[in-house]
């Protein structure tokens, strides 16, 4: 579709319905400090009209993507992370914690849940997408441990030569 001298493509994944892009097509409109309040200059960006998601401003080249607006499309709402803090982090900043007793902790926030176990002087937080049952994350929380020697060495490449006496060293083994 052209407007002015651009040309503005509004595309979706095979996933999403034909019709439902026909629609949004028709209400192609240069974009706004209000239909984008975190863009700086919307300026030349356009947005359309997609009941049920939000816009966000895309990097390179310069776009408005849109993605639903509960959170429960994409990879992120399905993805899983675990991670340790240090304890005595603020967890319930921009969120809401529900305490369940022996340092596990529940953490809501709007795009993503989370269980946080204090062992010690770290936090073991397991956050999940909002489309990741919460005790699946409850359960990997709880089960969460230090890595083994023996897993730890599988996971991990070996570590680069050093220094030329090593590439020779190295070189020498896999030729003798």
């Amino acid at each position: 579709m052209t407007r002015g001298d651009r040309g503005v493509v509004v595309l979706g994944s095979l996933a999403v319905d034909r019709d439902l892009l026909r629609r949004a097509t028709r209400t192609l409109r240069p974009a706004t400090a209000v239909d984008l309040p975190t863009e700086e200059r919307p300026a030349g960006l356009f947005v359309v009209d997609l009941p049920g998601y939000r816009a966000q401003p895309l990097g390179i080249p310069p776009g408005v993507g849109y993605a639903p607006a509960d959170h429960t499309g994409g990879a992120a709402s399905v993805r899983v992370a675990l991670h340790v803090t240090f304890a005595g982090q603020d967890l319930c900043f921009q969120a809401t914690c529900t305490p369940e007793g022996a340092g596990l902790t529940y953490v809501r926030r709007e795009d993503s849940h989370a269980y946080v176990l204090r062992r010690g002087d770290v936090d073991v937080g397991v956050t999940g997408g909002v489309s990741v049952d919460r005790s699946l994350l409850r359960d990997a929380a709880l089960a969460a441990r230090p890595a083994s020697e023996d897993e730890l060495l599988r996971a991990l490449p070996p570590p680069p030569d050093r220094d030329l006496l090593d590439r020779l060293r190295a070189w020498l083994q896999t030729r003798t």
